[in-house]
């Protein structure tokens, strides 16, 4: 049978599906979230998404994100995490459609299989007070955080350079037992690499920083007074939460972003990211998104 791709609407559609989901359990188990980065944007900007927005981000406090992986169980949903899943080259979560869609590929996912759609849940961490501090370390994840792409193509079989040495690598790791002996190592690569982004006690500074994908630098070093409390704001009919400060992190990461970008950056983010449906949504169920 023939594969019927989602489109733009679909993927905003199952998105707000798992959002609604995520929502109902940290209301129900006392944890915090804050939407963000690009869904922030369009909570505040559009009410929703963006009109050309593809996915939907979250922000939690580690003690909050730790305890969200440990717990999170809910019908037709699974939660993937490196410390649930040794498998999972990602330093933070993903909380994934089981019943409705399939992704075409799952590179982050190393121990097999595939999953549907997904919203991403990324922890804050504590950082240094001084900014250089802060900087050498973001940048040293920086470094890190590449580091996992290669592991995790490697044990994908989908390693692919100019290098002749490193290709010829790639194919030698597909055996056994050269395979097992690899993904050991990458495994403790990534239980170093989240490590590293926990390296400061949490609590004990003035600044967070999100440094599971470290790439924005200093306009992600947030003062802790940012998470001070949660406000509810208008998302497609709904309310969800987000930071108390949002207007000044936003500012701070993306200037004034109640301008919108020229026509040519309208675009989605992950193109590159294909889902198609396992099993259609039914109508009511989207008819019923965005109502309480």
């Amino acid at each position: 049978m023939k594969k019927k791709y989602l489109s733009l609407k679909d993927k905003q559609d199952v998105s707000l599906y798992l959002l609604k989901k995520l929502h109902a359990f940290c209301v129900d188990n006392d944890i915090h979230y804050s939407l963000a980065y690009g869904t922030l944007i369009g909570a505040v900007r559009h009410k929703g998404f963006i009109p050309w927005d593809d996915d939907i981000d979250v922000l939690m406090l580690r003690p909050d994100f730790d305890r969200f992986c440990a717990s999170f169980k809910m019908e037709g949903l699974s939660l993937h995490c490196h410390q649930n899943d040794p498998g999972c080259f990602i330093g933070f979560a993903r909380i994934c459609d089981d019943v409705y869609t399939r992704s075409i590929k799952n590179s982050w996912l190393c121990g097999g299989g595939y999953t549907g759609m997904w919203i991403d849940v990324f922890p804050v961490d504590s950082v240094e007070d001084d900014p250089d501090e802060y900087l050498a370390h973001y940048y040293k994840m920086q470094e890190l955080h590449t580091g996992t792409y290669k592991y995790r193509a490697r044990l994908n079989g989908i390693y692919k350079t100019n290098n002749f040495k490193a290709n010829v690598l790639a194919s030698i790791l597909k055996l056994w037992p050269f395979h097992q002996i690899y993904k050991k190592k990458a495994v403790q690569y990534m239980d170093n690499f989240i490590k590293e982004i926990k390296r400061i006690p949490f609590g004990t500074t003035g600044h967070y920083s999100q440094l599971a994908i470290p790439g924005t630098g200093s306009k992600n070093y947030l003062k802790t007074e940012y998470f001070d409390d949660f406000v509810l704001l208008d998302f497609e009919g709904l309310k969800f939460y987000a930071m108390k400060d949002y207007d000044t992190d936003l500012r701070l990461a993306f200037g004034d972003y109640m301008q919108l970008p020229p026509e040519d950056q309208r675009t989605p983010l992950h193109e590159f990211q294909f889902f198609y449906w396992k099993k259609e949504m039914p109508e009511d169920l989207r008819n019923k998104l965005r109502t309480e």
